[in-house]
């Protein structure tokens, strides 16, 4: 139950940051050519810094808890997952190759 609630709580903040960040970019002080848009940029590369880390984590996340599900070796398929270099080839690699849910 508790992590239904983090997931759609996960999911709120991510669409919210999402749904920020076009009219944080489409600020005119970004392109600025006086000063005032350090501060902006500052914000608009850690907004992409967070969403990023935040697919990161999420995507860790879900392969631990399907691999958990699916009774294979979680934390294998987690600490493979949280190499930055390989998330998205073992992602897709977990997607392929995951066996059929154990249902007890």
């Amino acid at each position: 139950m508790l992590t239904k609630r983090v997931s759609s709580l996960f999911a709120l903040a991510l669409l919210f940051l999402l749904l920020a960040s076009p009219a944080v970019f489409a600020s005119p002080a970004v392109f600025a050519d006086d000063n005032t848009g350090g501060i902006i940029g500052i914000g608009c590369s850690a907004c992409g810094s967070l969403i990023g880390l935040c697919i990161w984590g999420y995507l860790i996340y879900f392969v631990y808890t399907d691999a958990t599900a699916r009774g294979q070796n979680a934390i294998l398929w987690a600490i493979l997952t949280a190499i930055p270099c390989m998330t998205i080839w073992v992602f897709i690699a977990w997607l392929i190759m995951r066996p059929a849910k154990n249902n007890p």
